[in-house]
């Protein structure tokens, strides 16, 4: 029996002799477009009394579901006296849909002994610990209490693996797949994650009724912070976990307690409309560990040579106060822990960006090939240049810097230690030094506009010389990635996104064949109409013929992000496969496996503020995709960059990204691929109505003359 405790209940103000709380649908599989009840519930043994929804103790109302993620806090009346006592609403997409609330704070004291008996029933050791050591266990406990609590429904009779997705709550109980399908008695497992890291040593109950026959259990979450159950039946279980911590500063409070909750009814998974998993931040499958980048590091850079050495570059503070370098960093191919950072330039010059931004090649004489961007020490000057050096030992000297393109270099080694290279750059008349600038012309709505920016490219040869230059496309878009990717026998494709007079701005390809570029064709008809540049270039990868390749576009409106995958190199395509999970923001990468499938990258954004998450998808040979795996959490701020990746030679993947809390930090991860899984079934385009604000570079505002 729970020991009973005299609780404000967290979404009144009417006092219980109870603390759980918990969403109770009113049906677990409502039919699409059937209006659900939701109940949020005080009480104890699985019974409680209804508290209505108000602005005044609902901090959050989250919804998750296959097309992404939502925040329905305007849906809560924000007058408690007009509050209705259930929330009706009307799921018309089929599937599995999460519905969380996170409440406000509310506080309680209680006396000595009730607070140590409460602590004691809730199996926080740790906390009668501490209280101890500090002289404090004869003081009354003073507690403010939050509750973050959620329930799964499956709308349609159809269900898909999006219960298994975390809402982001601060403490979140997420149902480990195929935990949510047991249909009868069996194992169930659910993840403890607080403040997105698992969480050991709690007490987690499981509560189970059927009439008035009452079924409870227990258990503590392991190292790995996972709960196992073996449950004595299916149907409509809740689980129920609290976790405390010290306050400081606080004046009202000296401990924060916050209480999880998870109500579902287990059954057999249906049909999958969408695949969505998200690995456990305790998976061992995701091992964290990298070179020593340092605060205020960002803008990183992988590629793998001919060797299986990965090499990473990011850029840090300098050598030198004032000044800011490129590092370089590698692991060995059959190596556990990265060598020791190495500057590649060290300059109060160097141009850091968080979408064009510094790499490296590998040349296939094992020549290491580095590019940035540096501000020119002209004092009147505008905009910035890319600059190259070569080392021949690895990283540890380096050639004197010379100048290469200009923006949103990328590099292809080929034969013989020699590199291809392709750039933007303006097509413009350079202005001179001092010049004012041109007065702005004035187009109206349709009217074709003039070329901005050109696709250029470049032949080296193993010195640094120029062997030949091409221009590959006289009018693209004004600032977005391009990606080079080497065939056998010395072609190379690229891809970058185009424009045309009438500011189409679809991606484009084009195929290097050894001696010269072939002419530019459209990499797939979105249409998107935009006169700016959405900062959101391609990314692609080949292994032999088989070639694929990823792109974000916000055609009519919507945000979406492709795949294309070709088996002859580049001349033909198959159809164009949806890869997002409904609120994109691109920012792409994408590396071939072995066995010819590739796995993409790309960022979603969250239902938190501000909040997104670094995607992958594997893409295999005949088409297929797999379930879509959060790879890290992430920012939707410019700072977090790029997530870029490299395949080792055991077929494991490297990946690294910004972590824009400040300051900012580069992190690597590497994992398997396996963790993807199988392939799973494609659906037809879900509807969505998500249209982000991109990030855009405006045509007449450019400041780089070229």
């Amino acid at each position: 029996m729970k020991l009973l405790l005299c609780f404000a209940c967290i979404l009144g103000t009417a006092p219980l002799v109870a603390h759980e709380f918990w969403l109770q649908p009113s049906t677990f599989t409502p039919a699409t477009g059937q209006a659900l009840e939701l109940t949020l519930r005080v009480g104890m043994d699985f019974k409680g009394e209804i508290r209505p929804f108000t602005r005044e103790r609902v901090a959050a109302f989250h919804h998750l579901s296959s097309e992404g993620r939502e925040y329905w806090i305007q849906h809560v009346h924000a007058d408690p006296a007009h509050a209705p006592t259930t929330h009706r609403l009307r799921l018309d997409q089929p599937g599995t849909h999460v519905i969380a609330v996170d409440s406000t704070p509310s506080l309680i004291t209680l006396d000595p002994e009730k607070f140590t008996a409460y602590l004691k029933d809730e199996g926080l050791d740790a906390v009668l610990h501490e209280r101890a050591l500090a002289g404090e266990s004869g003081q009354p406990g003073r507690e403010r209490y939050v509750r973050t609590v959620k329930t799964i429904v499956r709308a349609g009779g159809l269900a898909d693996p999006a219960g298994y997705q975390p809402v982001g709550q601060r403490l979140e109980l997420l149902p480990v797949a195929p935990s949510l399908e047991r249909e009868g008695p069996g194992l169930f497992q659910v993840a403890l994650v607080f403040e997105r890291q698992p969480l050991p040593g709690a007490l987690v109950r499981a509560w189970h009724r059927s009439g008035e026959s009452l079924t409870t259990l227990e258990t503590r979450s392991d190292k790995r912070g996972l709960a196992s159950f073996t449950l004595p039946s299916g149907g409509e279980w809740m689980f129920s976990v609290v976790h405390m911590v010290r306050l400081k500063g606080v004046a009202e409070a000296d401990w924060e307690s916050i209480w999880g909750n998870l109500t579902v009814s287990l059954g057999p998974l249906i049909r999958t409309t969408v695949a969505v998993v998200s690995t456990p931040p305790s998976s061992p499958a995701h091992h964290e560990s990298g070179p020593a980048t340092g605060p205020d590091s960002g803008e990183s850079s992988l590629v793998t040579g001919p060797d299986g050495t990965v090499y990473l570059t990011w850029c840090a503070p300098g050598l030198q106060p004032g000044e800011r370098a490129l590092y370089l960093a590698t692991l060995p191919a059959h190596a556990n822990a990265w060598t020791p950072p190495r500057p590649v330039v060290s300059t109060p010059l160097l141009m850091e960006n968080w979408a064009d931004f510094a790499s490296l090649a590998v040349g296939t004489d094992g020549t290491l090939w580095a590019q940035w961007f540096q501000h020119s020490a002209a004092v009147d000057a505008h905009g910035y240049d890319g600059w190259m050096a070569r080392s021949r030992d690895g990283g540890l000297t380096w050639s004197d810097p010379s100048p290469l393109g200009h923006e949103f270099v990328s590099l292809a080694p080929l034969s013989g230690g020699r590199l291809l290279t392709v750039w933007l750059e303006s097509a413009r008349p350079p202005r001179a030094p001092g010049a004012p600038r041109p007065p702005k012309v004035e187009r109206k709505p349709g009217e074709p506009t003039p070329p901005s920016m050109r696709l250029m490219s470049r032949l080296l040869h193993p010195n640094g010389s120029t062997a030949a230059e091409w221009i590959v496309d006289p009018d693209v878009c004004t600032c977005c990635q391009t990606t080079l990717t080497v065939l056998p026998g010395d072609r190379v494709f690229v891809a970058y996104r185009g424009r045309t007079p009438l500011e189409i701005r679809d991606h484009r390809r084009a195929i290097f064949d050894g001696t010269a570029w072939g002419p530019p064709a459209t990499l797939h008809d979105d249409g998107w109409m935009i006169p700016a540049c959405p900062v959101n270039g391609p990314a692609a990868d080949t292994h032999g013929e088989t070639l694929a390749v990823t792109w974000f576009t916000m055609a009519n409106g919507i945000a979406r992000v492709q795949a294309k995958q070709s088996r002859d190199g580049g001349l033909t395509f198959g159809p164009a496969l949806p890869i997002d999970l409904g609120k994109p923001m691109g920012r792409l990468d994408l590396v071939s496996l072995p066995d010819q499938s590739s796995v993409l990258f790309w960022m979603e954004a969250k239902a938190e503020e501000g909040a997104a998450g670094i995607y992958a998808r594997r893409l295999f040979p005949d088409g297929r995709i797999s379930a879509a795996h959060l790879v890290a959490d992430s920012s939707q701020a410019r700072s977090s960059g790029f997530p870029r990746a490299a395949v080792r030679p055991n077929g494991r993947i490297v990946t690294s990204w910004t972590d824009s809390t400040e300051p900012t930090q580069v992190r690597v991860r590497e994992w398997d691929p396996a963790d993807l899984g199988d392939p799973a079934p494609l659906l037809s385009a879900l509807p969505r109505a998500y249209s982000p604000a991109p990030d855009v570079c405006l045509t007449p505002a450019r400041t780089t003359p070229h």
